[in-house]
């Protein structure tokens, strides 16, 4: 199953990944300052809801 991996994890991220439960798609809010690594799979979408977007660990791997 593809991920949709949003950058920022505020109240957007949330009403997404609560509106996509019953479609049984999975959606990964993460925060720009995030450290660690993500498992983006290349059919994986990632979309931003950020008008700024910062060099960090994060979105470095984005």
């Amino acid at each position: 199953m593809n991920k949709i991996w949003i950058l920022g994890a505020g109240q957007l991220g949330a009403m997404l990944k609560h509106a996509a439960q019953p479609l049984n798609i999975e959606v990964c809010p993460i925060e720009t300052d995030e450290t660690g690594t993500f498992a983006i799979a290349d059919n994986d979408i990632i979309t931003v809801e950020r008008e700024h977007w910062p060099v960090t660990s994060a979105t470095e791997q984005l």
